[in-house]
């Protein structure tokens, strides 16, 4: 099963030792990197290395968590971790990707209703402006033949 990009992230944290993570944090914390807003101390200083994970990712979203990180582990000169996280960070978006499109979905389907409970397909029911055809407002009931 292809890696998620937390778990990629994750991954790389747990090769570096508790001061390198402490390091790492810390550029966090201050907002050094042009670009990235810091993450306030306070969410840091407590946080193990899943949390800082989760933390990165809801401040700065999948594929910036991973800039990020490469970013940091180039200054902290960590190279090796740096060629890693690349090379795997890939097949790590083609996942996110591919999830991301399955949840948009179903959730399109839940909330239009369009899904029936034995999969008959259902026909959505088009809004129409004067000029061209927008979402669907609701699905109709009718089961299309």
């Amino acid at each position: 099963m292809p890696r998620t990009i937390k778990k990629l992230l994750l991954e790389t944290l747990e090769e570096l030792v508790e001061d390198e993570v402490k390091r790492f944090k810390w550029h966090l914390a201050e907002g050094v990197l042009e670009g990235f807003p810091h993450i306030p101390k306070s969410q840091l200083e407590k946080a193990d290395r899943q949390d800082t994970v989760d933390k990165m990712v809801k401040t700065y979203g999948y594929e910036r968590a991973v800039d990020i990180s490469l970013e940091i582990l180039r200054k902290m000169n960590q190279n090796d971790l740096v060629e890693k996280l690349q090379r795997d960070r890939e097949s790590a978006i083609v996942t996110l990707q591919r999830t991301t499109t399955t949840m948009s979905m179903s959730c399109f389907q839940k909330l239009f209703g369009c899904a029936s409970s034995n999969g008959e397909k259902m026909k959505l029911k088009m809004r129409s402006t004067k000029k061209r055809k927008v979402m669907p407002r609701r699905c109709d009931r009718a089961i299309l033949t």
